[in-house]
């Protein structure tokens, strides 16, 4: 079928119509029910009395209660609650209008008493029924669907229901929620609204089991290593991260759809940014000879591009990626439209190769962000790691000395403060050579 007939709602008029329908059928078989399927002769003349009754009294509470505007595939507990209250309301108008019957008419009821009492549990089993059976029938078909989005929440218990009530509200996009995951162990194991919960600390096995492709964080306050260890494995397996703003910062007291957004570097921080002064950035660049070892690598080539906005006399990029490199020139050609560059082919370890370029270009600067930098890789050649990152970059560093560069700028990652790994460890030794006692470096 047709994936778009389960994005449509039900018509408000159509859900309106059934509820009355199904409430003079429920108060029909009530009475049935209650006379053993054989109607008394003083019922059976009201009977189309009783029914009219049921409807107006019915249809009534319902406008009263906008019950009917409820999106019937998304039916939760507060739209039950609602239910069930506005069913209340009209089952006391019928005892209401019984009384003023018996005692101020002609001493009779128009509902038998026990009718009343067996027609709430009907009317309310066929109301609340019909709506589950839809939302029911509705997540199968997502569930059948290739389009849709699979997602886990992680956060408090609250916070996780009115997050996964925004989005099952979402009309473009079909979400399917996976599972829950929380931090108290209380609830690690049981079910909410149908759902399963899982600790944190099982993510791994939850990530694997259902694969999703969004995870969000919905959690006003959570360990800053947590969240970085979240975000490091969603990006592993290319989950798209998204985070859900603390109470104070919702409309109204409300949380809305487009407030859940993708989770930014600064979220992970814990701390504000911290803003450049560009312009001091610029008086130290301005007209002056840049070289940028590495300057294909994810770290070099947007540190050329950043480069490019201070006005330097010339840009020397240097890297043995040769598609990189290529890529890159045709960048800053074509898009960011500078021209004051040299590229050299070259490995950071070949000390005549780097020395031919420092005679040649004799750079101000040097800002050295050729490494290796992939853990596992390195984990299997540690040989090259020390070669590369530790040698590579004691030459570098020589060569800057001697052709009077003055200042070299190491670009390290974090993985080199406390190192548990032989990249961390080979990047860290780099920083501790003694040639870095240079106060000009």
């Amino acid at each position: 079928m047709n994936e778009a007939i389960y994005k449509r709602h039900f018509p408000k008029w159509l859900i309106f119509l059934l509820d009355v329908l199904f409430s003079v059928a429920s108060m029909t078989f009530a009475f049935l029910l209650r006379m053993n399927f054989r109607i008394e002769e003083l019922y059976v003349n009201n009977l189309m009395l009783i029914m009219s009754i049921t409807a107006i009294v019915r249809a009534l509470s319902f406008a009263i209660a906008r019950s009917y505007l409820g999106v019937v595939r998304y039916f939760s507990t507060k739209d039950a609650e609602k239910l069930f209250l506005t069913i209340l309301f009209g089952s006391f108008i019928f005892v209401f209008l019984n009384f003023i019957r018996f005692y101020f008419v002609d001493s009779l009821y128009i509902f038998p008493r026990s009718v009343l009492g067996i027609d709430f549990f009907i009317v309310i089993f066929l109301l609340a029924g019909y709506r589950i059976i839809a939302k029911l029938i509705f997540e199968s078909n997502v569930q059948l669907s290739k389009n849709y989005n699979k997602l886990l929440i992680f956060g408090d218990e609250n916070f996780s229901i009115i997050t996964k009530r925004v989005l099952e509200s979402e009309n473009e996009n079909s979400n399917k929620i996976e599972a829950f995951l929380v931090e108290s162990t209380n609830s690690s194991g049981k079910k909410i609204d149908g759902i399963p919960v899982f600790h944190i600390n099982q993510l791994p096995q939850v990530l694997e089991k259902y694969q999703p492709n969004r995870f969000i964080i919905a959690k006003n306050t959570i360990d800053a290593v947590l969240k970085n260890e979240i975000a490091e494995m969603c990006l592993m397996r290319d989950i798209e991260l998204l985070t859900v703003p603390s109470v104070d910062k919702w409309i109204n007291g409300e949380l809305s759809l487009n407030q859940i957004r993708q989770i930014k570097i600064e979220d992970l921080l814990e701390r504000d940014p911290i803003q450049l002064d560009e312009s001091a950035i610029k008086k130290e660049i301005l007209n002056k000879i840049v070289m940028v070892t590495g300057a294909a690598g994810s770290i070099g080539s947007e540190l050329v591009r950043q480069l490019t906005k201070f006005r330097p006399k010339k840009i020397i990029l240097i890297d043995q990626a040769e598609s990189a490199l290529y890529d890159i020139e045709l960048e800053l050609q074509e898009k960011l439209y500078f021209f004051n560059f040299e590229i050299y082919i070259a490995n950071i370890t070949n000390k005549a190769r780097i020395e031919y370029i420092f005679k040649e270009t004799k750079p101000t600067i040097v800002y050295h962000a050729a490494a290796y930098k992939h853990v596992p890789l390195m984990e299997n050649s540690p040989c090259e790691a020390l070669n590369n990152n530790v040698l590579g970059t004691m030459m570098v560093a020589e060569l800057s000395e001697k052709y009077n560069a003055s200042k070299f700028v190491m670009i390290s990652t974090d993985k080199a403060v406390n190192p548990t790994n032989i990249m961390g460890a080979s990047k860290r030794l780099a920083i501790r050579l003694k040639w870095f006692g240079n106060s000009s470096f």
